[in-house]
């Protein structure tokens, strides 16, 4: 399956935008350690399609994932912090991922 290459880069885009915006609020990065992050589902892309996103929003860190309950995903590994510090910044790109219209979800695990 083909998706809207420029579509799903310039989500990124925002999302890092917006979570670097909300990390500007409010560094504090008490609490539990976390492995929070957002993602776009994209059920069956292509690795090669995956590349040239991944290679489009380069410094961003973004990984094609395939998981049992989150199906295909782009990972956007964009954090600071280890902490509430993670859990704000994955909201506000989660955020952002949903008003841009794209399938998205949050993947939460406590480290």
């Amino acid at each position: 399956m083909r998706y809207d290459t420029p579509a799903i880069i310039a989500a990124i885009q925002a999302a890092v935008v917006a979570a670097n915006e909300a990390d500007a609020l409010d560094p504090e990065d008490g609490g539990t350690c976390n492995m929070d992050s957002a993602y776009l589902r994209v059920k069956g892309m292509q690795q090669k399609q995956a590349q040239e996103i991944i290679d489009a929003v380069k410094p961003v860190t973004v990984v094609l994932q395939d998981y049992s309950w989150h199906g295909r995903v782009l990972m956007i590994l964009h954090s600071h912090g280890q902490a509430n510090r993670r859990a704000r910044m994955c909201e506000a790109a989660y955020k952002s991922l949903t008003a841009s219209g794209l399938p998205c979800g949050q993947y939460l695990q406590m480290d």
